[in-house]
């Protein structure tokens, strides 16, 4: 018989096998149940009458097939001669561990199974290795990126389930800021930096978020510059190290519609040496964190005057001289053109605080007889009770200005989400904090 670490995690991710793969956790846990029976000459027939069970069951669960229930391993660990508090006391532990449901199950409407693997070892590791040459990591996007990413790889799924995939990766970074997390070490292609997923402004948040959590003290972040190179990497991997003595480190590659999990010492040793390699010809951690400053400087959004396009879009909507408009824009750029762009058309500009809520805007917007209210995108979510009455111009800094008159809430017929009717088409809920996609009404989409 082989050993544990001559074996090779190559999980089927085929829908059909109907069953997904066994844990990390229940191969360790069944690894050392059998080697504790062998060590003592004991048959799978006399474990599997001391609970009860058959000794198929032994043997499925020696695989990690199956889990444990907890009063089994303790009778098991009686019958083998365990006696020390502390080792039975971390197997039973371990055993807990391996049947507990991850928090991710919530998520099994967007969640592959070959990625829920992935999610258990991730886990339960002590060191996480990745090297990337497209994209940030997960573990280390923000919440727009992370966006960008799903809306480029998932174009044919709906906007609720984009959301639920960034949901889903953003609950996934928590475990690195609580006690006892692992040590992530991350080594990036400086393309990683200079490709954009989304604008600029969220490139720019991005390569910010870099620079703050590259000082967690659990987190290693270097670049591979340009000028190193070729190297050996064929592509992205990661690898994963547990503090269980018997789990061997494992290797992911992650393709497009399923993963392969290699712990064969074999080619862990061999993905290890390229890590290795990389990790020596990047740049050092502080290096890094200079290069990320020049980049971020070079990547800041710069401002654009918008006064005439804002004129523009006013013009037509037939703005008039003396018409009251409130802006609803932090202060910042954007903010001077706006009230640049309204004073062209002679009207007058009446600055609201950004961060009001519907009710708010829509008394001052009667008490000061405005006609039209100027809102960037990321606020619409504070106009979702706003009924008809002003109108409202969507637009934004480094944004075009959309005109956009009657603005109120109705379910969006072709997807079923609560969306904003304009009276030029229909704008999702779902969207609005990326981008404004105004499509032609139809005749359903009243309000």
């Amino acid at each position: 018989m082989g050993s544990q670490a001559d074996r090779d995690w190559s999980f089927p991710t085929s829908p059909t096998q109907g069953q997904g793969p066994p844990t990390a956790l229940r191969i360790a846990l069944g690894g050392h149940l059998r080697r504790l029976r062998e060590a003592r000459r004991i048959t799978r027939e006399a474990a599997a009458d001391v609970i009860r069970a058959s000794s198929s069951k032994i043997s499925r669960l020696e695989r990690g097939r199956v889990g444990a229930k907890e009063r089994d391993v303790a009778d098991l660990l009686t019958l083998y001669g365990v006696t020390d508090t502390d080792e039975r006391q971390m197997l039973l532990g371990l055993a807990r561990q391996a049947n507990a449901p991850g928090w991710w199950r919530g998520y099994g409407d967007v969640l592959p199974s070959w990625f829920e693997t992935y999610l258990g070892l991730e886990q339960a590791a002590s060191v996480i290795r990745v090297y990337e040459s497209q994209l940030v990591p997960g573990l280390l996007q923000t919440t727009d990126y992370a966006r960008a990413v799903m809306q480029r790889r998932h174009v044919h799924v709906s906007a609720g389930e984009i959301e639920r995939r960034v949901v889903l990766r953003m609950a996934r970074q928590a475990f690195l800021s609580q006690p006892g997390a692992p040590a992530l070490w991350v080594v990036l292609d400086e393309a990683v930096l200079r490709r954009p997923w989304g604008d600029q402004k969220v490139q720019h948040r991005q390569l910010l978020h870099l620079m703050r959590v590259a000082q967690r003290p659990n987190i290693t972040l270097q670049v591979l510059p340009f000028d190193a190179g070729g190297h050996p990497a064929g592509g992205p991997f990661t690898i994963l190290r547990f503090a269980e003595p018997d789990l061997p480190d494992v290797v992911y590659l992650e393709h497009l519609t399923n993963a392969v999990y290699l712990d064969k010492r074999r080619d862990t040793v061999e993905y290890l040496g390229v890590m290795d390699c990389l990790s020596v010809r990047a740049q050092s951690p502080t290096d890094t964190l200079n290069l990320l400053q020049e980049i971020i400087k070079d990547s800041a959004p710069q401002p654009i005057d918008q006064a005439g396009e804002v004129g523009a879009a006013l013009a037509r909507l037939q703005v008039r001289a003396g018409d009251r408009i409130l802006i609803m824009l932090s202060d910042g750029p954007g903010f001077v053109e706006a009230f640049a762009g309204t004073i062209q058309q002679g009207a007058v500009p009446l600055p609201v605080d950004p961060l009001s809520s519907a009710n708010e805007v829509t008394t001052v917007a009667a008490a000061a007889g405005a006609r039209l209210v100027l809102v960037a995108p990321d606020r619409l979510a504070a106009l979702a009770d706003l009924h008809a009455e002003p109108p409202v111009l969507i637009g934004g800094p480094g944004e075009h200005w959309a005109a956009a008159l009657p603005l109120h809430q109705a379910i969006v017929p072709t997807t079923g989400q609560r969306g904003f009717v304009l009276d030029q088409g229909i704008l999702c809920a779902a969207q609005k904090e990326t981008q404004v996609r105004i499509t032609p009404p139809t005749a359903a989409s009243g309000g």
